[in-house]
């Protein structure tokens, strides 16, 4: 292991160099070292799992990144150092959250309201909404619109429906990688 001492060259370099060398940062300063063998590495399947797609995170990234208007978009996000790109592997690799669904003004008639709250690192691109009776059966479904801020999210309903007791919402939220969250509520 060498340390690397005022060096305009490689000051701040990290990164593997062919199969030999590797650069890193500790503490603020550039270390180079022998690069690690991980032929004989055996991955757990969920450690495969998560590197295939972190791989399809990275192709993600640099379609983004190549697309103006998605750049200038995770550019804008981005805080310090980091890249619209990196922004764009985190938003890949991270799935939207359902915070709640609040069924509280729903009542079984036209024009009640569905209330979702929504979150993403980077954006709700759709949230998904289904009814279904007791049995299974489809009421109705749509989608929900944005209201007031970038979490809420209301559902108006548009078909009647007799007792609501039992009956099923079903929530799935979409960022904009694809990612999707699912969850469902039933009535009491």
């Amino acid at each position: 292991m060498a340390k690397v001492k005022s060096n305009i060259l490689l000051d701040g370099v990290s990164g593997k160099v062919g199969d030999v060398l590797v650069f890193r940062q500790m503490r603020g300063k550039t270390i180079l070292a022998k690069a690690p063998d991980m032929s004989r590495q055996i991955l757990s399947p969920a450690q495969k799992t998560h590197l295939n797609k972190f791989q399809l995170a990275k192709e993600y990234a640099r379609k983004q990144t190549a697309d103006p208007e998605a750049k200038a978009a995770y550019q804008r996000r981005a805080c310090g150092n980091k890249a619209a790109y990196h922004v764009a592997i985190g938003d890949y690799m991270n799935s939207p959250k359902i915070e709640e669904i609040d069924a509280s003004a729903y009542h079984g008639r036209v024009g009640d309201i569905l209330k979702i709250r929504a979150t993403d690192d980077f954006q709700v691109t759709r949230v998904q909404v289904r009814i279904l009776e007791p049995n299974g059966s489809l009421i109705e479904d749509g989608e929900a619109t944005l209201h007031a801020n970038v979490t809420n999210w209301i559902y108006t309903v548009k078909v009647a429906s007799g007792c609501i007791v039992g009956q099923r919402i079903q929530v799935a939220v979409k960022d904009r990688p694809g990612n999707v969250a699912k969850a469902e509520v039933v009535i009491a």
